[in-house]
């Protein structure tokens, strides 16, 4: 009998453990992988689970759109696997003179209990601010078969429905019907034309006939509304699904910056406002910071609300070590000393910024400011400590350098000031805008390209005397040193050629040659940008345009010596300038001033004629505002 018991044993080790490898070969080997598309065909079972896949509709959330495809994917796996059973049917009622198609769904599996029934992917699209969610879940078969043996034995003792309720009694068949409640979840409340009836599962008897508004509500699921057709002395099964809610959770820290976790997922780092998370639900969080010890909580929202929280972290102490010089100085945290300098050994302080005084007798004193990190060791600079004698020297010519300084800046400050005074009066005696009006003279800007084109005016041989000019401008000095200038010119010139040889110039009238004249009027405009070197010596470099028009005329004299001017031709010459010019602003007591200016430009060349680089002068009077 010994012996037997013995095999008995050891026979029921061996079969617990092959039935253990069973297991982790169906795990392992038996275990299919997940395809890409699982989102577009759903995966094959495998020995060890059944997949669903869900979709949701467009939401407002991703938590809404994942709520309601998890709850899609377990409808289908519990239909298919515990027999929900799907009918349509079309009833008549006379009175409503309309047909009307309900759909009922009954639920031939009693109260169904799911377990194990997980998400091991999903996927969202988002379009117009809205969510869509594709969930794949697996359901295992051992978690099947349990329910369906628990189903079998539920429907032989507890009968149809767990805890349904009976309300009412139908007092007139004709006038009078029923509908019985099923909810997921349970214990809704139940409205009919806005009165209350009671919670599911329940069936109420003794409704009015004809079209009725049914209300399901539950504090952490959104409120449903349907419309049902209460038919005379019938039944109607009805049965509702609530859509989850959300609240709103808002996290502060102290210090930001924190992890905040819930259920192990990472949200992110704190502060953390207006996270939306499932209602009725018990979530775990969880916040850490490097420098803080982790703290949890556990909190349950109710439906739409928005709660926050604060999280005081408790600081982990920090740790510093320093050395000085000379060694064994007391540290002094708050006027409390916390250690000794040079020790080897690390001392404690608290996290973030403090202020650290080293004293040893003696030597002067010394303070340093030091950031701290919870959890870390900081190591500081070596403090040096002075004689007190040495010391205040030091302080002594370092508080003479400051004060060298401090005059040298004040010095300043003064000079700047007194100057600043000054030009405040020279602008009350110098007016911001003023006009200009002067006369000046000079050379021409233009020289012949060949010894033929006279209709540029001038050749190598030319007695030409150069333009005299009026020019009047507008001056605006916008800051001290810096003012704009527009300034237009009129100018006029003659120029005579007696001869087109230079042997014959003496024989004048009686020459049997031509005679020349060119006359030339010419208008400049021009823009100025003057800076004042000196309150009353500038410099302007400008830019300009010039247009010259020129009138040539011969004259030939007869036997007699009777000469005839003829008009032979007029052309025009186009030329841009670049110049600059020097210039003084004499003051009078009057308020008016006069200016005498020197300038040279630069001209541009025409098609005819070559830009000369050309010299001039101008004086005349200001007249200011």
């Amino acid at each position: 009998m010994r012996i037997q018991r013995i095999l008995t044993v050891k026979l029921r080790n061996l079969y617990i453990i092959a039935i253990f490898l069973l297991n982790l070969w169906v795990v392992f080997a038996q275990g299919s992988e997940v395809p890409d598309d699982w989102d577009l065909v759903r995966p094959k079972d495998d020995a060890m689970y059944k997949y669903y896949v869900g979709r949701s509709s467009y939401r407002s959330s991703k938590a809404e759109a994942r709520i309601e495809a998890r709850e899609f994917a377990k409808d289908d796996a519990i239909s298919e696997n515990f027999g929900f059973d799907t009918k349509s049917s079309t009833d008549s009622y006379e009175s409503l003179n309309r047909s009307t198609v309900i759909k009922r769904v009954e639920q031939t599996s009693k109260s169904v209990h799911i377990e194990g029934f997980e998400v091991i992917r999903d996927k969202y699209e988002q379009q117009s601010g809205l969510y869509e969610a594709t969930v794949l879940m697996r359901y295992p078969k051992t978690e099947i078969e349990k329910e369906k043996k628990r189903l079998a034995t539920l429907g032989k003792v507890f009968g149809p429905v767990l805890g349904m309720s009976v309300i009412g009694a139908i007092s007139n068949p004709a006038r009078q019907g029923s509908i019985e409640f099923i909810s997921e979840p349970s214990r809704a409340s139940i409205e009919i034309d806005g009165l209350h009836y009671g919670v599911t599962p329940a069936t109420i008897h003794g409704i009015a006939i004809g079209e009725r508004k049914i209300t399901l509500d539950h504090p952490d699921y959104e409120p449903r509304e349907e419309m049902a057709i209460v038919l005379p002395n019938e039944t109607m099964k009805l049965q509702m699904k609530l859509n989850k809610s959300i609240g709103y959770l808002s996290i502060q820290t102290t210090p930001s910056g924190a992890s905040i976790y819930i259920h192990d997922k990472l949200i992110g780092p704190s502060p953390i406002s207006n996270l939306e998370i499932e209602a009725g639900l018990s979530h775990s969080i969880r916040v850490e910071h490097p420098e803080a010890e982790t703290q949890s909580h556990v909190i349950t929202l109710s439906r739409k609300e928005s709660r926050s929280i604060d999280v005081a972290l408790i600081m982990k102490p920090a740790s510093i070590t320093v050395n000085s010089d000379p060694k064994g100085a007391a540290i002094i945290l708050d006027s409390k000393q916390v250690g000794v300098t040079n020790s080897g050994r690390s001392v404690s302080v608290p996290a973030g910024s403090i202020t650290l005084e080293f004293t040893k007798p003696g030597y002067e004193s010394k303070t340093l400011d030091v950031r701290t990190y919870g959890g870390k060791l900081t190591q500081l600079p070596t403090i040096e400590l002075l004689k007190i004698d040495v010391a205040k020297k030091l302080r002594e010519e370092k508080e003479a350098r400051e004060k060298a300084e401090a005059d040298r800046i004040e010095r300043e400050q003064a000079e700047k000031a007194l100057e600043d005074a000054e030009y405040e009066v020279f602008l009350a005696a110098h007016p911001k805008l003023y006009v200009r009006v002067g006369i000046g003279w000079s050379g021409n800007t233009y020289s012949n390209k060949g010894p033929t084109q006279y209709a540029s005016g001038i050749d190598s041989n030319n007695n030409y005397i150069g333009n005299l000019g009026l020019r009047t401008s507008l001056t605006y000095r916008f800051i001290r040193h810096l003012g704009l200038r527009t300034q237009f010119s009129f100018l006029y010139g003659d120029q005579f050629d007696y001869t087109k040889n230079p042997d014959k110039l003496n024989e004048g009238p009686k020459s049997t040659t031509k005679d020349f004249i060119t006359r030339n009027q010419a208008a400049e405009l021009e823009v100025a940008l003057p800076i004042y070197v000196l309150p009353q010596f500038y410099l302007a470099p400008s830019i300009g345009q010039i247009t010259n028009r020129l009138n040539i005329k011969t004259r030939s004299f007869d036997a007699r010596g009777k000469g005839t001017w003829t008009k032979q031709k007029s052309d025009r010459v186009h030329q841009t300038s670049k110049g600059l010019a020097i210039g003084y602003e004499a003051d009078q007591s009057n308020g008016s001033k006069f200016y005498i200016e020197l300038s040279v430009k630069k001209y541009s060349d025409d098609t005819q004629s070559r830009g000369n680089v050309v010299y001039g002068g101008h004086l005349g009077l200001l007249f200011g505002w």
